[in-house]
């Protein structure tokens, strides 16, 4: 492989874009392709699951030249249904899972990769406090398995690339969480203020009706 810089020098201008970044999904896709270009792999992309890990979501994705986009096409995808349940265990302990050709993988699976052209491909697991959270990975569907395989120099720096987009992504999502929540609370706080109001109006109306009548009863039981 020819490459452009030095894999040092890409690890470095990846910190800085991630590091420095204003906007940092962008940052992500500007990442994803800067990776996908230096090492000519067919597909980068992320998975990143639903609220309640059942399926995932092709959030990102990048596409070499002359491979079709799948991000689209690959939204909701089940863990259980569409992946035989299995899926998740192809990670080692480490949050890595390297296939070297896609034709060793279950059925099911073989079933939804297949027609995306893939032929060997590497994942890295998006892990928060030890779950499982979606995957980055990068596809081949060009050259031969083993020939990618044994391209040490593009794998450490492909897991490297997951890492930093992991931890990256994680506090972003986090982050926007956080934002989330607090607006919530902010609706509820306005909510409960507003409920507090319409019933202190409405005592307040109660027992000014109330009083107008029960001072003349009073009144009358007085002279009785």
């Amino acid at each position: 492989m020819k490459h452009e810089m030095t894999t040092e020098q890409l690890k470095n201008l990846l910190l800085l874009r991630l590091y420095n970044a204003n906007d940092t999904e962008q940052a992500v896709r500007d990442a994803i392709a800067m990776v996908g270009q230096h090492f000519k792999v067919s597909r980068a992309y992320v998975f990143e699951n639903s609220e309640d890990d059942l399926c995932c979501n092709n959030t990102f994705e990048w596409c070499n030249t002359g491979i079709t986009p799948e991000m689209d096409s690959l939204q909701g995808v089940r863990y259980k249904e569409d992946l035989d349940g299995t899926y998740q265990s192809n990670f080692n302990s480490d949050g890595l899972f390297l296939c070297p050709d896609v034709n060793d993988l279950p059925t099911p699976q073989r079933r939804l990769l297949e027609p995306q052209g893939i032929r060997a491909m590497l994942q890295c697991a998006i892990l928060e406090r030890g779950q499982f959270k979606g995957y980055i990975g990068f596809d081949n569907c060009t050259a031969q398995p083993q020939q990618w395989e044994s391209d040490a120099d593009a794998i450490d720096t492909l897991i490297y690339t997951s890492r930093l987009l992991t931890l990256c992504l994680l506090e972003y999502r986090n982050k926007n969480r956080l934002i989330v929540k607090s607006q919530e609370l902010e609706r509820a706080l306005q909510a409960a203020n507003a409920a507090n109001r319409e019933k202190s109006d409405f005592l307040s109306r109660i027992s000014h009706d109330m009083r107008t009548p029960l001072n003349g009863i009073l009144g009358l039981t007085q002279l009785m």
